[in-house]
């Protein structure tokens, strides 16, 4: 019996208790709308997060710049190199970007991708993707890097 009871604890620490720490480990915004339940929802079952128009989280919605693509493409490409990621391709006519960075805890690699797209005003359009290459759950992983990636944008904007 104790050790049925042992099997449970280790199944509940692996399979709940594990995947949460995780979670708080990569720091994605957990209590912004959409909610926490959604919000956890996404983190065990995604393995991409990326910005889209009508996106109903926040971080993920389209950002909008007064600054020409060139110039936020550059802010992106410079973030990354700081961040360590290995860059793949730089696409200068499109401005695009596409890198690789590999987890701080279990060193997976995952694709980083970055579009800026011109406005009509000259402003510009920033798109932002980032998914696993493992797995069917990024635990928050995917979401904060493209926070973190997007603050580090603007900070070399202003």
């Amino acid at each position: 019996m104790h050790h049925l009871i042992r099997l449970l604890l280790a199944l509940i620490v692996i399979g709940v208790i594990a995947p949460l720490a995780v979670i708080a480990y990569n720091h994605p915004p957990l209590t912004s709308s959409p909610g926490l339940l959604a919000r956890l929802g996404t983190y065990l079952t995604r393995h991409i997060a990326q910005t889209e128009a009508m996106s109903a989280y926040p971080e993920r919605r389209v950002y909008v710049y007064r600054r020409p693509a060139e110039m936020v493409l550059e802010a992106a490409v410079a973030s990354a190199r700081a961040n360590g990621w290995e860059i793949q391709n730089i696409d200068p006519k499109r401005h695009y970007l596409h890198a690789v960075a590999t987890t701080a805890l279990w060193h997976f690699k995952d694709d980083v991708e970055v579009w800026v797209k011109t406005a009509d005003d000259g402003g510009s359009a920033l798109y932002l993707r980032s998914a696993s290459r493992v797995g069917k759950a990024d635990f928050g992983a995917n979401t904060a890097r493209i926070v973190r990636l997007r603050e580090q944008i603007e900070q070399r904007l202003h």
